[in-house]
């Protein structure tokens, strides 16, 4: 988790990154909506100055990442050093944690505002936590980037099974599709249901949904 910066007047911030040294002059601290990293009612300035998610399961997939964030954003393949991907116990998504010599292929998109990145904190399930890691494209340029991953407190809720891009998008993508669009309406209308549709809750309808006879499945009440 990262530290909540206290609040003043104005705030001084040095930053190094990727071989740039970052000057932020007179940043007093806006009222923004609340991050799982920051653990607090603002976000950190991380959430300013490092705009790059990397994911590696179903926000991976283009369709996916523009139903759940309305948005397009610029991206590029790249990869995580030191994380490993299994299937979590009984859903349709991966979890990455980390574990030394192991690599995770993904995706990295670039310009997330912070807006953004609380709608990600929102669909995510609380199990993840989001954290800075370093990623590679295949340029060889390696970045900061922000990544949902299961810390290792949690990794029994994972698999040994890996998790299948192509195999996920031939049997569960139009179903989680059109739930993710669905969740982003709801966010968008300030919905604040008792029972929301975040990654689990979107992994147990599909599961539902194909193991149902009925045609009419939970899935189909929700878009």
């Amino acid at each position: 988790k990262m530290s909540h910066h206290h609040r003043g007047d104005h705030d001084f911030l040095y930053f190094t990154m990727h071989a740039n040294i970052l000057h932020v002059f007179f940043c007093a601290q806006p009222p923004f909506l609340g991050s799982k990293s920051a653990g607090c009612s603002h976000f950190t300035y991380w959430d300013h100055l490092m705009p790059l998610v990397f994911t590696y399961g179903t926000l991976e997939i283009l369709e996916v990442m523009e139903a759940v964030t309305g948005q397009v954003f610029d991206s590029r393949e790249a990869t995580a050093m030191g994380f490993v991907r299994n299937l979590i116990q009984d859903c349709v998504y991966p979890g990455m944690t980390p574990a030394k010599g192991e690599t995770t292929s993904g995706r990295l998109y670039d310009g997330v505002d912070s807006k953004t990145l609380h709608i990600l904190d929102e669909f995510e399930d609380e199990v993840y936590s989001r954290q800075p890691i370093t990623v590679q494209t295949q340029e060889g340029e390696r970045f900061e980037a922000f990544s949902y991953i299961i810390p290792l407190e949690h990794r029994g809720i994972l698999t040994s099974q890996s998790w299948c891009r192509d195999y996920f998008i031939a049997h569960y993508l139009p179903e989680y599709v059109r739930s993710c669009r669905a969740f982003y309406q709801d966010i968008r209308g300030g919905v604040k249901s008792i029972f929301p549709l975040n990654a689990t809750v979107l992994g147990a309808m599909i599961i539902f949904s194909l193991s149902s006879s009925h045609h009419g499945s939970l899935l189909g009440s929700v878009s």
